[in-house]
């Protein structure tokens, strides 16, 4: 793994970041499992817990597709069935599924709550979700921040009858056997949901978010979440990204092929490969056609565009280490981009 060896030491020489946890695996085969710039810790270890910020979505995901699948719901079922005091003024219209892709109708994406760590979660579910809906779900693509966490989950709450936190600590540590942090909320209680700002205060080890990835595809535990990398949503621009960007069920898709600004993980990725990044330093992929997962998380917040830069040649140079190296090839021609 000598080029995706070297690439994390510069970059942690360079001074962007004083840490960088990594993991990579292939197949079964652990191909690189580091912390650089920890001298408590040179080799064979990814597992500092770290805020996964927007990359915590995907596991939020894998437990509202559970749910439904347990119960019996398609994802064409409105959000109003689930949870009724949300229907009403357009938004009665709004799928599951709708959720999922980010095509629910909305264009704003109001910010998550700051300062309010103990306030009561079904009430910042009411400000943040309670407006009507000014474009017809399914026809507009714009990625949500807040409204994503309390739609999905609202549902998951109301589905597992327990808090978001507890049901997503259950999916992820039945997929990889460790334990999903949680940032607690302050003063004296501490009930589960009160105060959960999603990715903002859910922590995991880049060695179980690689393999929680991985799980998402890979049996035993892919029954109800196979489907969450195949395009449900393509060829459309997403008005928050401001290009193409194809999406699974709460995971982005490699998007490339639509030039390079829609690129996600790597210009090497194969265009089935899926996952999440964030506007923190965390990124996490599984390629099915490699069999590859790769995690790396950061310990430094930096500007938005060398993030993407570091995140994404992060994974490129996980590519160029593998024994046979996939080349990169000329993007593929789109037919046409829906707008």
């Amino acid at each position: 793994m000598e080029p995706a060896d070297r690439f994390f030491a510069d970059v942690v020489a360079q001074g962007s970041h004083g840490r960088i946890s990594v993991y990579a695996q292939q197949g079964d085969q652990i191909l690189l499992e580091r912390i650089y710039g920890s001298e408590e810790s040179p080799s064979g270890d990814s597992t500092i817990m770290t805020p996964l910020g927007c990359v915590a979505r995907p596991i939020l995901s894998a437990a509202a597709l559970r749910l439904c699948s347990e119960a019996g719901i398609p994802l064409t079922t409105p959000v109003a069935e689930v949870i009724p005091e949300f229907g009403g003024q357009g938004r009665e219209a709004i799928q599951i599924r709708h959720v999922l892709t980010h095509e629910t109708g909305y264009r704003d994406s109001p910010p998550l709550p700051t300062g309010t760590t103990n306030s009561d979660w079904w009430d910042e579910f009411r400000q943040i979700c309670l407006q009507p809906v000014p474009t017809p779900p399914g026809t507009v693509a714009h990625y949500q921040e807040a409204r994503f966490w309390f739609l999905l989950g609202g549902i998951v709450s109301r589905l597992a009858g327990r808090a978001v936190p507890d049901v997503m600590g259950h999916e992820y540590f039945r997929r990889t056997g460790e334990v999903l942090g949680r940032r607690p909320p302050s003063g004296r209680e501490n009930n589960g949901q009160k105060g959960w700002r999603g990715g903002i205060d859910t922590y995991a080890s880049a060695r179980g978010l690689a393999r929680f990835l991985r799980s998402l595809s890979v049996e035993p535990q892919a029954t109800a979440t196979k489907e969450m990398g195949r395009r449900h949503r393509a060829g459309k621009r997403d008005e928050y990204y401001r290009c193409v960007r194809d999406w699974g069920l709460g995971v982005m898709v490699e998007s490339r092929q639509w030039g390079s600004v829609s690129t996600v993980f790597s210009r090497l990725a194969s265009i089935n490969t899926f996952g999440h990044t964030s506007r923190s330093p965390v990124i996490a992929m599984y390629d099915p056609e490699a069999d590859l997962t790769v995690a790396v998380v950061g310990d430094r917040e930096i500007d938005e565009m060398q993030n993407i830069f570091i995140m994404r040649s992060a994974c490129t140079s996980i590519y160029r280490s593998l024994p046979d190296p996939p080349v990169a090839t000329a993007r593929e021609r789109p037919r046409k981009v829906r707008r």
